[in-house]
């Protein structure tokens, strides 16, 4: 039973697709989040691409906004009631989780509270315009030349780089909130407009200076 909401994403939405951290936000709002065999989950996101460019294997995107969240309401279901455990009795991953999924009885009055239940707390990430029982990729993005397509987040390496100092000191900038910026478990990044001022500061400050920068 598939179930999607269609909309526009809010910005914690769109921090947590950058920094691959959806999980933790669904996790956050009381919503399904595991990931199952072969990558299934209760709960997924697709979002419109603006455009697109490649450079090898390296893509960059520009996301237009726009966002659908694929919701599969068997599996939500079963999160919910179980906490995503299931014990089989095959061997087989996929097998055992089907068998689970199978015994699950889905009541429309369950389906009904259900569905409203992940509508309000959906509302919190993403603006809800329509919703559908039947799932449509959005439109493919234009390509354009790589350096076209910016992110508006840098890691510490690109930052470094660029300001020509260690990736250890623009990290440790980070840490003592001597430039804005924002994490994701384990990994720091740096805004654009904020790197866009430390490279005005350093060009400001290269000219009034001999030293490095320390």
């Amino acid at each position: 039973m598939i179930w999607v909401l269609k909309g526009y994403a809010k910005e914690n939405l769109l921090r947590a697709y950058k920094f691959h951290a959806i999980p933790e936000l669904l996790k956050s709002l009381g919503l399904p989040y595991k990931e199952y065999c072969y990558g299934d989950s209760a709960i997924a996101f697709e979002f419109g691409i603006e455009k697109e460019g490649w450079r090898g294997n390296i893509k960059r995107q520009k996301l237009s906004g726009v966002v659908q969240a694929i919701v599969d309401l068997r599996l939500a279901l079963f999160e919910k009631e179980t906490g995503g455990e299931y014990n089989g009795r095959y061997n087989n991953e996929e097998l055992s989780l089907r068998y689970a999924l199978q015994k699950l009885e889905l009541p429309p009055e369950k389906i009904a509270q259900l569905k409203s239940e992940i509508r309000e707390k959906l509302a919190k990430v993403m603006i809800i315009t329509d919703e559908a029982d039947k799932w449509e990729p959005l439109p493919r993005p234009e390509i354009v030349p790589f350096d076209e397509v910016f992110d508006n987040f840098y890691p510490p390496e690109y930052v470094a780089e660029k300001l020509k100092v260690s990736r250890e000191r623009v990290i440790a900038w980070c840490r003592e909130g001597k430039i804005r910026a924002v994490k994701a478990g384990r990994k720091w990044r740096i805004p654009e407009d904020e790197l866009n001022k430390l490279e005005l500061g350093l060009k400001n400050y290269e000219e009034w200076h001999k030293e490095p920068l320390e």
